[in-house]
C-alpha cells in the first residue's frame, strides 16, 4: 500500500551528489530505501534475518517486486555501504521525509 501511495523518486535526487558516473552499476537507492523501510515497518530488528526472508523464492518475493529487485539481491555489505555513502545526516533525512 505505501509504495502505491507514495512516489519515491526523491530519494534518487537527494542522492545523486552521492554518486559518480565513473563508479560501476550500483543499486537503485530507492530499491534500498524502500528495503530497509519495509525491514523497519515489518520489525526484522536483525538483517541477516532480513535478507534470508528477502532471498526466499516465495517469502521475499512481495519486498522485492515492491522494491525493484529482480536480479541480484542486495548484501548486507551492500546496506552498510548505502548508509556510509549517504551519511548519517542525509539517510536519516530521507527516511523522516
Amino acid at each position: 500500500m505505501i509504495t502505491s501511495l507514495i512516489d519515491f523518486s526523491f530519494v534518487r535526487s537527494l542522492c545523486a551528489s552521492c554518486y559518480s558516473i565513473k563508479s560501476p552499476p550500483a543499486y537503485d537507492p530507492v530499491s534500498l530505501f524502500l528495503l530497509e523501510m519495509f525491514r523497519y515497518i515489518d520489525r526484522h530488528q536483525n538483517m541477516d534475518k532480513f535478507l534470508e526472508v528477502l532471498r526466499d523464492h516465495d517469502r521475499g518475493r512481495a519486498y522485492r517486486t515492491y522494491a525493484g529487485i529482480y536480479g541480484d539481491i542486495p548484501t548486507k555489505g551492500t546496506f552498510s555501504n548505502f548508509k556510509d555513502r549517504l551519511g548519517g545526516g542525509l539517510y536519516n533525512q530521507i527516511f523522516h521525509v
